[in-house]
């Protein structure tokens, strides 16, 4: 059935609004089952291997950590050395040049045996 309202001289058809019935709905209310002692032993199991996978991979990290913390300080130690190195071998080069050699020599008295010697490069 529909309302006619009148405009002027138009009549246009209104739909008519029923008032809405509350529907009545069902809800379905489910008693919380409780688990059974197998399913609580498998999700302790679960999280326990979660936890201890977790914990594994923790400690690996730190290691690895650790590990590149010892790197840092090795490398730096080798490029010590190699300076020290590199100063001691211009030090021996200096100290065992045949002109320093045969300078300390006569300083001390020492004189060459020229039979025995043999000159490269004579000072």
């Amino acid at each position: 059935m529909s309302k006619r309202i009148g405009y002027g001289n138009l009549a246009v058809a209104q739909p008519q609004v029923k008032p809405r019935q509350q529907e009545k709905r069902r809800v379905a209310v489910r008693a919380r089952t409780r688990l059974s002692l197998r399913e609580k032993l498998a999700y302790l199991g679960a999280l326990l291997a979660v936890l201890g996978t977790l914990g594994f991979l923790l400690d690996r990290q730190s290691q690895i950590v650790e590990n590149n913390y010892q790197i840092q300080a090795l490398q730096k130690q080798i490029a010590q050395t190699r300076e020290e190195n590199i100063a001691l071998q211009l030090k021996i080069a200096e100290l065992s040049s045949p002109q320093r050699v045969y300078a300390v020599a006569k300083k001390y008295g020492l004189v060459a045996n020229e039979g025995a010697v043999r000159w490269l490069n004579r000072p």
